[in-house]
């Protein structure tokens, strides 16, 4: 049977349903009265075009679409629905022609050129999509996708700044419609520079905020520019209007969190991320943010799957990995915690901290020869580089303070809590600030790492006839002493003085309890034992008659409590204050600090419980005495500050929100 014999016998209509495009063809090769050029005609010479176009004759179907065949009723919905969308997935560049055609016509629509141009960028052909949208910017200036997909096109091809300038000169534009300022604040506020977010910050009143997107643009922008609070209403707001979903929730998590590291806004930012999670489980950011939050809160339970998880998946994500590695420690699973700790050891090199991280694991698993091992190759590959002297390596820490990338909010609180009293230029303080860090922790790699040469920081040592004149004024005679001190100073002075002194002493500190020599003898570790078992030995230490040095604005644990000091969260354990009222023991702070280029003590004998005083109101006094020392060190030099751990873990950016 011919094919005319059998297209004869159903319509265009039919042919083209079953997509019978040799047909179709051929039922109007044998019609050509249907192709005459009459307004009646039009959809046949459309259908005509359209077979010709679906079996690769391209030029013999387009030279059959004149604008008027095009600007004719139904027409380029034809076209949209046989030729443009099936084309983008098999033949993108007839789509991209005929789209062309429509354009030029004069009777294209956005979506047409969305479809065709997303397909581009998809196929890598990011020049002709730039163009495509281009000139369809020229017939709609005012889409907001098409000012989206321009600058996209823009960035794809490397010209962000490009596409930065366009957005600063549309941004300002009065009478913008809001499709297309919400475009500009969010290309300012995603990619621009400090300038560009303050810029999406002074245009915020423009931004409507009736939909899920710029809801959320205005809570991310007003986090950009430090105003956390104002974003916590902007997005309790949002919700409070019936607005709502993952990208929202996620941010308003965020916002938690950056406004304070609080007991409760820590778990408001659980809950926001949890639903998050909820509204889009495969999302990666949301999961990760929420399991880091449930361990900032103690749920390690919880996170453990849902970052075993995304590290299935993801597996080369070693701040998930960390997280991971620290849920299962906190939640007794030694092995697997050391297993995790390893793999991101040797993924960051053999200097890397997770060396620490996994020998304590190790011993917490009962594996100590492999723990020993481990943290002695880690000694080894920090010894390796070291300088021959102590002196030498001091004198040459000037040359490494430029590459010290500490928190800016810790260095502004800082600042803002001494240093601007200091006398001193902020960039003189800030690099002096830099070396105390650096002077610190090249002090404890020199007794870890330098056992042999101990005794060369002892010659940085100031008058310690002071401090042995101090405790001997304590009259300690059988009975030892709380020490207490935090992370300032010239911290790892505390474990050689005692060792100087031969002070009848024990120190806790995060170092693994495989450390050789005369420091390791007198270690406390907390990083290798439970919390029950740092407190046993630190009573039965006590109970001997000896006395225990704790920093105690420091843990292991991101979920340790915290309490509000001079405007922040700081780590704070009373531990402590609750031993020396239960053991009736004098307490001492005591903190190492650099002057004149020599280490000195600070020390303050502490307040003793009254004989009527309860717990509870000796440890707010102690603890007020405690902060009051503290306060002192921070409006010292700036050597002193030491900037990392402890009291430092949990300072943030100072909100800037309008009271």
């Amino acid at each position: 049977m011919s094919v005319h014999t059998t297209v004869g016998k159903v319509s265009p209509t039919t042919l083209l349903k079953r997509e019978d495009w040799a047909g179709l063809g051929e039922y109007y090769r044998h019609r050509p009265d249907n192709l005459s050029a009459t307004p009646d005609n039009v959809q046949h010479i459309v259908l005509f075009a359209i077979s010709y176009l679906r079996q690769g004759e391209v030029e013999a179907g387009l030279s059959l679409l004149s604008d008027a065949v095009l600007r004719a009723h139904n027409s380029r919905a034809l076209l949209r629905r046989w030729v443009i969308s099936p084309g983008v997935e098999s033949h993108l560049m007839l789509s991209f022609q005929v789209v062309n055609r429509l354009l030029a016509a004069g009777v294209c629509q956005v979506q047409d050129v969305l479809l065709v141009a997303r397909g581009l960028i998809k196929g890598q052909s990011i020049a002709m999509a730039a163009d495509l949208v281009a000139r369809a910017r020229d017939v709609f200036p005012q889409d907001s996708h098409l000012f989206a997909l321009e600058l996209r096109c823009l960035v794809l091809s490397g010209n962000t700044h490009q596409a930065l300038t366009q957005v600063r000169a549309q941004a300002v534009i009065r009478g913008q419609s809001p499709e297309v300022m919400a475009t500009c604040l969010y290309y300012l506020h995603q990619r621009g520079l400090h300038d560009d977010k303050a810029l999406a910050f002074s245009l915020i009143q423009h931004l409507d905020t009736d939909t899920l997107a710029s809801a959320t643009l205005r809570v991310d922008i007003l986090l950009s520019v430090g105003q956390a609070k104002q974003a916590i209403l902007a997005g309790e707001s949002a919700l409070a209007a019936g607005i709502d979903g993952a990208t929202l929730r996620r941010s308003l998590g965020q916002a938690y969190y950056q406004a304070s590291h609080s007991r409760e806004s820590k778990h408001r930012a659980v809950e926001h991320l949890r639903q998050a999670v909820v509204f889009n489980p495969d999302n990666l950011r949301a999961a990760t943010l929420y399991a880091d939050m449930l361990v900032r809160t103690g749920q390690n339970a919880e996170s453990i799957p849902l970052l075993a998880r995304w590290l299935d998946t993801h597996p080369d994500l070693a701040y998930v990995r960390a997280l991971y590695a620290r849920a299962l420690r906190q939640q007794g699973q030694y092995s697997a915690a050391s297993a995790e700790f390893l793999r991101l050891a040797q993924a960051q090199g053999a200097t890397s901290k997770w060396h620490r991280y996994a020998a304590a694991a190790l011993l917490q698993a009962g594996e100590k020869e492999e723990a020993e091992r481990l943290f002695s190759r880690y000694i080894e590959a920090r010894r390796a580089p070291m300088a021959g002297t102590f002196e030498e390596g001091l004198q040459g820490l000037d040359a490494h303070i430029d590459q010290v990338n500490l928190p800016v909010a810790r260095l502004d609180w800082a600042w803002e809590n001494g240093g601007k009293h200091s006398g001193l230029p902020r960039g003189e303080w800030e690099r002096r600030a830099k070396w105390g860090h650096l002077a610190d922790n090249f002090l404890l790699d020199w007794l870890e790492c330098r056992t042999e040469q101990a005794d060369e920081p002892m010659y940085q040592l100031g008058n310690i006839g002071q401090v042995e004149q101090f405790f001997h004024r304590l009259q300690l005679n059988e009975r030892g002493c709380i020490i207490v001190t935090g992370h300032l100073g010239a911290m790892y002075a505390g474990p050689m003085l005692m060792s100087l002194l031969n002070m009848n002493s024990k120190w806790v500190a995060s170092t693994p309890g495989v450390l050789k020599g005369g420091y390791g003898e007198r270690l406390i570790s907390v990083s290798d034992k439970s919390e029950s078992e740092v407190v046993r030995a630190c009573v039965q230490t006590l109970h001997s008659g000896q006395s225990i040095a704790v920093a105690i604005d420091g843990s292991l644990s991101l979920a340790a409590p915290t309490i509000e000091f001079l405007g922040q969260q700081v780590t704070y354990s009373t531990f402590c204050s609750r031993l020396a009222y239960k053991m009736h023991l004098p307490t001492v702070f005591c903190v190492p600090v650099w002057r004149e280029g020599h280490i000195h003590f600070v020390l303050e004998k502490m307040v003793d419980p009254l004989k009527v005083e309860s717990l509870s109101a000796f440890m707010e006094r102690w603890k007020g005495n405690y902060l009051a020392c503290v306060t002192r060190i921070l409006e010292s030099a700036p050597e002193n500050l030491r900037l990392s751990g402890g009291l430092w873990r949990h300072i943030v950016a100072k909100d800037r929100s309008p009271r």
